[in-house]
């Protein structure tokens, strides 16, 4: 029987401008700690921002959207909101984002679909999980599909296409998700050479 679970990572942001100071993370559900701590390593690591703990939600039922809203009173007026939810119904969507709130979310139960071997990796798993989670934030984020097949905000169509994408973002995305989140970029800007 699979487990279910919900982890939320809220982005919080400063003056209305989607500049984070933190990531928090809030679990629902009998949860896999090693899991939900690798995942916010990584964001903490991948977008240069701390992550706290914030809590705990209820799963609700509903498809992926309504597990987004359900978790919006997670979210402070100034806050991006990303929902890990694990053990969703709607196991054929990767994910929702609700702008309008703004809320992602990300359905961990479609990164090991029920036809999937019985042996597939714990590191496959968490790599798509970590894949959709960086996308999920950079979306939010208003990123927009990136053409450079190795970026994590490349499209893609099935899990093994996913599986092909990098889990970071590539430099230019990286940078403008970094200025959108902090106001300072950790990729240097390009400048042209200077005129003889």
């Amino acid at each position: 029987m699979r487990t279910r679970f919900i982890c939320c990572l809220v982005l919080g942001l400063w003056s209305g401008v989607a500049r984070a100071e933190s990531l928090a993370l809030a679990t629902s559900g009998p949860t896999d700690p090693a899991f939900v701590a690798r995942v916010s390593d990584f964001l903490a690591e991948l977008y240069a921002v701390p992550v706290r703990a914030a809590g705990t939600i209820e799963p609700v039922e509903g498809d992926l959207r309504a597990q987004a809203r359900a978790a919006c009173d997670l979210r402070r007026a100034d806050e991006l909101l990303l929902l890990l939810v694990f053990g969703n119904p709607d196991g054929r969507s990767h994910g929702a984002l609700l702008r309008d709130i703004p809320v992602a979310a990300v359905n961990l139960a479609a990164m090991a679909p029920a036809d999937a071997p019985e042996d597939l990796p714990a590191e496959t798993y968490a790599r798509r999980a970590e894949r959709q989670a960086v996308r999920a934030v950079a979306f939010l984020l208003d990123l927009t599909y990136c053409p450079n097949p190795h970026c994590a905000a490349h499209p893609y169509q099935t899990l093994a296409d996913l599986d092909t994408l990098a889990r970071d973002l590539c430099p230019p995305c990286r940078g403008r998700a970094q200025q959108r989140l902090t106001g300072t970029s950790l990729e240097p800007e390009w400048a042209p050479p200077p005129a003889e």
